[in-house]
């Protein structure tokens, strides 16, 4: 009797006990299948929040690689610090302010997960007791804290509900970028015994529209709203059309249309200052920053790395009058390379050197000569050829930038230029020396001093060596502050200094201001 009564409460604990276990299998269930579901949107949403993030990350070094026609880091280095800030973001993990509507950040997605790998634990921990001898009490036990976990589940459902609802949109593949720079200024002429005159003006306003076509292929436009015959007209200073190799790593591209010339525009950024003043071969009129052409580049290492060389062939003309007087294309090489990448404090520095060969956008037909002076008029055709009005320039230019906090820069050209037929090639110089000073890393991150920088530039120019006094010396000195990523503003003293007696110093006081987005 005993041994039957024993069996007997065996049999009958055993039953309890899988009776409970399978009404606490039930009970798991639903939990599992909304983990699981919950879990599987978890990931949908964690891969489209990285692709949407990389696609845009793939557009900005896209622009990079537009603006950088050079590959020294200091072409357009306005918009390409806006472009890093912005990349830089993406790729750091900050926390949504309370004050913007939330979306699906990393570190949301990333509790998210570990909540999901929490309960998954809890869950298996729970279903293992099932199968193993317990007391009887186990059910009991676990029916507190499969409330709790149905709770917290429902909770978690609904934050990732709240979260999903403000999931930013993957942007259309091919959409156009717009960016823009306006430049201004306050002027004062302090010059002795001028008549104090002063103005405030928009010197320049420039919209630009990139477009990715393709993997391979962008599109560049920009508008130059600038003062011309007294009054402000708009035109398209770049229109073109660029594309790269992918089978080279990007070393291999071609640009076609209206388009920066090369030199001037790696110039810009070594110079650091366009909004202030333009490079010397722009100020005199020597060379025009953009003129329609057909261009090959070739990057210097992977991804153009240590440099670009590029070849050109060009119009002659510029983008403020595109008409071509004559057939003759212009070629111009350019070179430029950051030789001391190896060396930290020097890693920044650039070189830069062009010639540039080609035909002044002048008329080559012959000319008629009539002479008066005779009994009888004598007549005389000269023929006139691309050499009468040939153009040659020769540039070399570089930065030496010491640990961020000191800019040395140069910038001498050697120019030939034709006078027409019978006529002597007239030989000039051009040469420019400035420096920047980046207060930043002389001062604590918390002083007011960070955004400041000094700047200097001397520039020396002879529009013919073989003439006596007609040098011009340009000196501009001053400071910049940078106190927003998309505002720059420049107070400089301006003097042009003549070697003709006859021409008195020209003083300016200028307020040069820079605003872009």
């Amino acid at each position: 009797m005993k041994i039957r009564f024993r069996n007997a409460a065996i049999l009958c604990l055993c039953l309890t006990i899988i009776v409970a276990g399978n009404t606490i299998a039930q009970d798991l269930q639903p939990i599992l299948d909304a983990v699981n579901k919950l879990d599987t949107r978890l990931k949908a949403a964690i891969e489209k929040e990285a692709q949407t993030r990389a696609d845009e990350i793939a557009a900005l070094r896209s622009e990079i690689r537009q603006l950088k026609s050079s590959p020294t880091g200091v072409n357009d280095s306005d918009r390409l610090g806006v472009i890093e800030a912005r990349i830089d973001s993406l790729l750091t993990i900050t926390a949504t302010p309370s004050d913007v509507t939330p979306t699906v950040t990393p570190e949301s997605l990333a509790a998210l997960s570990a909540e999901i790998l929490s309960l998954r634990t809890h869950v298996a921990e729970l279903q293992s007791e099932l199968t193993q001898e317990n007391e009887p009490e186990v059910p009991v036990a676990t029916a507190d804290e499969l409330a709790s976990l149905g709770q917290r589940l429902d909770s978690l459902k609904l934050q990732f509900a709240e979260t999903r609802d403000h999931e930013v949109e993957e942007p259309a593949h091919g959409d156009t970028r717009i960016h823009g720079k306006l430049y201004s200024h306050a002027v004062a002429d302090v010059t002795d015994g001028a008549s104090k005159s002063n103005e405030f003006a928009v010197s320049r306003a420039y919209l630009t529209f990139i477009s990715e076509l393709s993997r391979n292929a962008s599109m560049r436009i920009t508008t130059d709203f600038k003062t011309i015959d007294e009054r402000y007209d708009v035109l398209v200073k770049y229109a073109f059309l660029n594309w790269e190799s992918h089978f080279s790593n990007g070393t291999f591209g071609i640009r076609l249309g209206l388009q920066p010339t090369m030199y001037l525009y790696g110039m810009d950024g070594i110079w650091g200052h366009r909004y202030v003043e333009e490079t010397i071969l722009e100020r005199e009129h020597i060379l025009t920053p953009s003129d329609l052409a057909a261009t090959v580049s070739f990057g210097i290492g992977e991804n153009a790395k240590h440099g670009i060389f590029s070849l050109a062939v060009l119009n002659g003309t510029s983008y403020t009058q595109v008409s071509e007087e004559n057939g003759r294309k212009d070629v111009n090489a350019v070179l430029f390379t950051q030789p001391l990448q190896s060396v930290p404090s020097l890693e920044k520095s650039a070189f830069a050197a062009q010639v540039y060969y080609g035909t002044q956008n002048e008329s080559l037909n012959d000319l008629t000569v009539i002479d008066t002076a005779g009994p009888t008029p004598d007549t005389t055709v000269i023929e006139v050829e691309a050499s009468d009005w040939k153009r040659t320039i020769v540039s070399l230019g570089g930065l030496l930038a010491v640990n961020s906090r000191l800019d040395l820069g140069f910038d001498v050209n050697l120019v030939t230029l034709g006078d027409g037929p019978e006529r002597v090639n007239v030989s000039q110089r051009a040469t420019s020396i400035f420096a920047t000073l980046h207060l930043r890393e002389f001062v604590s991150e918390k002083s007011k001093l960070r955004h400041l920088s000094l700047f200097a530039r001397r520039d020396f120019y002879d529009p013919d060596t073989e003439s006596d006094r007609d040098d011009l010396t340009a000196t501009i000195l001053g400071i910049e502050s940078a106190p927003l990523a998309g505002l720059k503003i420049a107070l400089n003293y301006r003097v042009d200094t003549f070697d003709d007696d006859n021409l008195a110093d020209q003083k300016q006081l200028y307020v040069n201001t820079l605003f872009m987005f």
